[in-house]
């Protein structure tokens, strides 16, 4: 499928962004959704920390969340926690059942306390259909056909390269793949936490 320049310059009615959160421009979403990304990453860096680890985020198409925790070095107590996992960056969830070796009321309570821990203070996955939403797409759209984003802070603008324009309410102006790659480059050090 040949790719597309888009520049999106608003949301519409038929954009969950625009309809359930009141969006009209999609840069004021993307900053929205960068927000909540952040939030994420922020909650599940506090955690992995409190577990005296570095968070293993896992993102897939639709969404982004907690993997699990890396340790530099053993764990306390590390027959409550899973064996490296080399595919995930060698990182550790708690077992979901107690080790056969973990023998004794007290590390069956570390246990407890751990899961339970584990499944209040896990954050919520973040969906990343946000994001898309704000170029007029929902995910599933883009799901066979690939795509790609720039988002200029600095300027304001958003460009999409799809196979297809974007149908879930945006207004758009097609552009030609030049001014795409002349955004991509502008942005390239571009750090989203300096505009927030």
């Amino acid at each position: 499928m040949t790719k597309r320049y888009f520049k999106i310059t608003k949301l519409l009615p038929g954009n969950p962004l625009h309809d359930e959160q009141g969006y009209t421009d999609p840069i004021e979403a993307m900053k929205a959704h960068l927000r909540q990304k952040q939030a994420f990453h922020n909650s599940a860096s506090e955690l992995a920390k409190q577990f005296g680890g570095v968070a293993v985020n896992s993102t897939g198409m639709t969404r982004v969340s907690l993997h699990g925790v890396y340790f530099d070095r053993e764990p306390d107590h590390p027959e409550l926690w899973t064996k490296p996992d080399p595919k995930a960056r060698f990182s550790r969830r708690p077992r979901a059942k107690g080790a056969r070796n973990v023998k004794g009321d007290e590390l069956k309570q570390a246990h407890k306390e751990l899961l339970d821990r584990w499944s209040k203070e896990t954050p919520e996955p973040l969906e990343l259909d946000g994001q898309w939403l704000c170029g007029g797409y929902a995910t599933a759209d883009l799901m066979f056909s690939g795509a790609g984003m720039v988002v200029d802070l600095e300027k304001g603008e958003l460009y999409v390269a799809a196979g297809q324009p974007p149908e879930r309410g945006a207004e758009f102006v097609e552009v030609a793949g030049g001014e795409y790659q002349q955004a991509e480059a502008a942005t390239s050090n571009q750090k989203a936490a300096d505009y927030l």
